[in-house]
């Protein structure tokens, strides 16, 4: 299953199953593998799938012998493997510029924001007809207008990350680039199909390089996530649900009135799925202390170091994980702000009994009164998002409210036990690792299938060359070889048809699998690096009298030895030198993993790209070749640096 499907379907499954009761069933689309129908259905137990063509069981989806055709047949769809970044960039001003595309309008994929930046920088006086980047991180106002000049015509080509085109309603695009590989068939499927929606021919080119899916995988793996970290779902759990520690995240006891009355509404009735779970949790307050726990979003994930995505991941699986145990009010305001314009509040809250209350809570600031929305639930009662509602009702000429510190609220409807909370961290954990898992597999099916069909693509162009060359068809067996379009559409059937492990499938086996992928990653998967003529973590300048490459014999253990020696001194350099900033926590793992990433060349949400990547150590070892490798040399070099430290103290 995909991430955003981790993250969402136990809360749908909260809704559907626990909430509303209702009958379900399943609609999918092209781009559905049968693995993810597998989950969907099991969690949301849901028995009937539907499909354009016919409905199924959940047994005869997967016992289905044939299967529609994926791509749509207007669509051609070729492949180039290239050996360089270089060469990737020619290829692609040669498509633009050729006389079948040198008019119509273009998409070209890339994966990295930068990437879309800096390509569309280069081509922008090189290609006819206008180009531009569009990404997540520009404003909403520049996206909007990259958008609406593509859409007019304006602009002829778009250098875009996968965010562009949800939603695109533009019937003549002839041409989607893919500039390296996309993170999956899913996706490449969902991209090209932006292609001729009209129905008239469109053309599919993807220029794939080894550089691209090694720094891909390399991401993907754990680089730019603290997800599969155990540590991370422990903390945030102990911040949560332990109370008094270090850290942890203050507890709003419900008083007794809010605690008998937790279904009670400030007005208007409740909807159905809340009074199903509010009377389960009343259920539990009776005999329990329940409190209220929030977090702001933005300073929570900058003090783990990890996406705001990961944080909802996180936390949704916690409360399909609880039960009735803890309720998730997500996309909520941990502040309120209260601006008055006219009146005294002092005389305005002697009228109103509810704005009493609140003002008895509120801190005064340069005259914005400011309150802990979880503190005021807890005292006052009534349905969470309701006390939002009433307040801006109320707001007009007297005052104004402005909802601040988004972020999320949780109800515990009392102590959790230590062991509790160290199974639902270890449950997390697990699910998100064998998401990441799932992810690496669905990006080597990408890379497999689109490197076979550019294999079939450059075979068949040399035995088309070699006859034009001699001037004679030869026999004629280059033309029965196999396209790049047939080879790729069979390998995508193939894929979606698979129920387990899809990227052997597309590969043809196991072995045939790891043989391809060793030959770009110089390593089994889940080893190592491979020794090469010098090892990733010695590149850089040779010191003067020191060879310039590393003996050919040299021993395994020698080599682990020079690595480990290499990303220590770095390691110790970095976090030694003065404008070295704290890391917002000082548990080990998570202090690895930041100084991990750095050394990776990654921005993180402590160290941000834009504001560190001229340091001297950033990004020394993004050529390592394995994240998790290079963690634990870190993590060892972090453990010893520690350790000297502490002897110094002595």
């Amino acid at each position: 299953m995909v991430p955003q499907f981790q993250t969402g379907l136990p809360r749908l499954h909260e809704f559907l199953v626990g909430g509303l009761k209702v009958p379900r069933l399943l609609a999918l689309t092209a781009t559905a593998t049968k693995p993810t129908a597998v989950s969907i259905c099991n969690l949301l137990r849901i028995s009937t799938i539907v499909r354009s063509d016919r409905t199924f069981t959940l047994q005869g989806l997967l016992t289905e012998p044939l299967q529609p055709q994926v791509q749509r047949t207007n669509l051609s769809m070729d492949v180039k493997c290239l050996g360089d970044e270089y060469s990737q960039e020619q290829e692609l001003i040669k498509i633009l510029r050729s006389p079948e595309h040198h008019t119509e309008s273009t998409v070209v994929y890339v994966w990295k924001k930068a990437t879309a930046d800096i390509l569309a920088k280069k081509l922008q006086n090189l290609i006819r007809g206008g180009v531009k980047a569009y990404h997540g991180g520009k404003l909403p106002e520049q996206r909007r207008m990259v958008q609406d000049a593509f859409m007019s015509g304006i602009t002829r080509v778009v250098i875009a990350t996968m965010a562009f085109g949800m939603g695109l309603d533009k019937h003549d695009i002839r041409t989607v680039v893919h500039f390296g590989i996309p993170k999956s068939i899913e996706n490449y499927i969902q991209e090209t199909g932006r292609c001729s929606r009209d129905g008239a021919p469109g053309r599919c080119i993807a220029l794939v390089t080894p550089k691209d899916y090694k720094a891909m995988r390399w991401v993907e793996s754990g680089a730019g996530s603290a997800l599969g970290k155990a540590g991370l779902a422990r903390r945030l759990l102990g911040m949560l649900l332990r109370e008094g520690e270090t850290g942890s995240l203050e507890h709003h006891t419900l008083s007794q009135e809010a605690a008998s009355d937790i279904l009670e509404a400030v007005s208007a009735k409740p909807t159905v799925e809340e009074v199903t779970r509010m009377e389960e949790a009343r259920e539990l307050a009776e005999d329990n202390q329940p409190y209220y726990v929030a977090l702001e979003e933005a300073e929570m994930a900058r003090t783990l170091n990890c996406q705001r995505d990961e944080l909802h991941s996180i936390l949704a699986h916690l409360a399909h994980q609880a039960g009735r145990q803890v309720l998730l009010f997500s996309s909520f305001p941990t502040k309120m702000k209260l601006r008055f314009f006219r009146s005294d509040p002092v005389q305005l809250a002697k009228q109103n009994s509810l704005l009493r209350q609140i003002l008895e809570l509120t801190k005064k600031t340069s005259g914005v009164y400011t309150f802990e929305t979880a503190k005021a639930l807890a005292k006052l009662g009534g349905r969470p998002r309701r006390l939002s509602d009433v307040l801006w009702q109320m707001q007009g000429r007297e005052f104004s409210v402005e909802k601040n510190g988004w972020g999320h609220m949780l109800l515990v409807m009392g102590k959790v036990a230590e062991v509790t909370i160290q199974e639902w961290a270890d449950k997390i954990c697990s699910i998100n690792t064998r998401a990441r898992e799932a992810g690496l597999q669905r990006l080597d099916a990408a890379f497999i299938a689109l490197t076979r069909a550019g294999e079939a693509s450059a075979a068949a162009a040399a035995a088309a060359e070699a006859a034009d060359a001699t001037g004679s068809p030869g026999d004629g067996k280059h033309f029965d070889m196999p396209t790049a379009h047939t080879v790729l559409n069979d390998l995508i059937n193939a894929y979606f048809r698979a129920t387990i492990n899809p990227s052997a499938v597309v590969a043809g086996n196991d072995t045939e699998r790891q043989r391809r992928l060793f030959a770009v990653l110089g390593r089994e998967i889940g080893q190592a690096p491979a020794m090469g003529p010098r090892p990733p973590a010695l590149a850089g300048k040779p010191r003067q009298g020191q060879p310039s490459a590393v003996d050919f014999t040299i021993s395994e253990e020698d080599r682990r030895q020079a690595e480990s020696n290499a990303v220590y001194s770095v390691a110790a350099r970095l976090v030694l030198s003065p404008e070295w900033p704290r890391v917002p926590t000082d548990e080990p793992e998570a202090v690895a993993h930041a100084v991990t990433q750095f050394l990776a060349g990654i921005g993180s949400m402590v160290f941000p790209a834009a504001k560190w990547r001229q340091h001297r150590c950033w990004g020394r070892f993004k050529e390592f070749g394995d994240f998790q490798h290079l963690e634990e040399l870190v993590s060892s070099a972090l453990t010893r640096l520690r350790a000297l430290q502490a002897a110094k103290r002595k």
